[in-house]
């Protein structure tokens, strides 16, 4: 009884080896992923940023000051330009 748990013991121990090479396997594929996800987040942030920052510079041009990110005449501005925007890539599809 003692050597049949002992056998069951070590194959145990060994599929569950197999299955972790089996996942260190995937690692270098499943780090690169990562990476690539996260610099393509960052980058989005980036430009998330760079879009508010450009908004606010031209609210400070239209009205002379730096308006908070929720005064109704900055998310109308907002609201115009992303308009502006459509319509612009509505007429270069045709």
């Amino acid at each position: 009884m003692n050597k049949e748990q002992e056998n069951k013991t070590q194959l145990n121990n060994e599929t569950l080896m197999l299955k972790i090479k089996k996942n260190l396997n995937k690692m270098p594929e499943l780090l690169k992923k990562f990476h690539n996800q996260e610099e393509k987040q960052l980058s989005m942030n980036n430009m998330k940023k760079d879009k508010m920052k450009m908004f606010m510079e031209e609210a400070r041009d239209r009205f002379g000051f730096y308006p908070s990110r929720k005064d109704p005449k900055f998310i109308k501005l907002i609201y115009e330009s992303d308009e502006q925007n459509k319509l612009e890539r509505k007429q270069k599809k045709k």
